[in-house]
């Protein structure tokens, strides 16, 4: 019986951990329109989903979802709703916001561990800003 209760300790744990080593690179990137998030993957043989999350606060809040390929992957995704959270942070003439993203990943048993958060800073123009607002309006 504590053989069978030491080898079950030893495969949950690598499960555990091969789950908790699935994120090779996590990065972000503002070009003062867009903020663009990339990640791969070492290992998908125990995630069932990723969920991306931003904050530029204190509340994270998911912004996409996308299923495991099942292999080591890369994931790119395009946070076009940055400009509009930013024009409602500011009313400086080059606006500067800080937002943090991280991943949430789901395994195949819906466990979940999340990434170490990453931040980065979207400066938006007043000229960008005063346009996107425009846009807005007659949406």
């Amino acid at each position: 019986m504590k053989k069978l209760i030491l080898i079950l300790v030893i495969v949950f744990s690598a499960i555990v951990f091969a789950f908790e080593i699935n994120i090779e690179s996590f990065n972000a990137s503002s070009d003062s329109k867009v903020i663009t998030l990339e990640w791969k993957s070492s290992d998908e043989t125990y995630v069932k989903s990723y969920e991306l999350e931003r904050t530029s606060g204190q509340i994270f809040t998911k912004v996409a979802t996308f299923s495991a390929k099942g292999f080591p992957s890369s994931y790119k995704f395009v946070d076009e709703t940055a400009l509009s959270s930013a024009n409602n942070n500011s009313n400086s003439s080059q606006q500067k916001s800080i937002f943090t993203y991280r991943i949430k990943l789901i395994g195949k048993d819906n466990s979940s561990i999340y990434t170490n958060p990453i931040n980065v800073t979207h400066s938006v123009s007043s000229v960008r800003k005063t346009w996107g607002m425009l846009k807005e309006m007659f949406r």
